[in-house]
């Protein structure tokens, strides 16, 4: 979890005319009858630390079982294979 998000803020701040900037995008609203694909991850800090996903196939929220198990559902996802 640290790493990709080190990683997006780096991208994001720092290397202004990086492509991978121009690819960090908020994915589309669920609702919407789209066939773009997407994935996004989110730590909901309320009450106990929790990890969700969601996708393009499946717009609801969904626990994962950790950071880590988040960050790779959302990788897998969106095609993105770790170095």
């Amino acid at each position: 979890m640290t790493t990709i998000t080190t990683l997006l803020t780096r991208h994001w701040r720092e290397r202004k005319q990086d492509p991978v900037r121009s690819s960090l995008k908020d994915p589309p609203d669920p609702g919407d009858d789209d066939t773009t694909e997407w994935a996004e991850p989110r730590v909901n800090f309320e009450a106990n630390r929790v990890y969700e996903t969601r996708n393009f196939d499946q717009p609801a929220w969904k626990k994962a079982m950790s950071g880590t198990a988040a960050i790779e559902t959302t990788c897998n996802e969106a095609g993105y294979v770790p170095p």
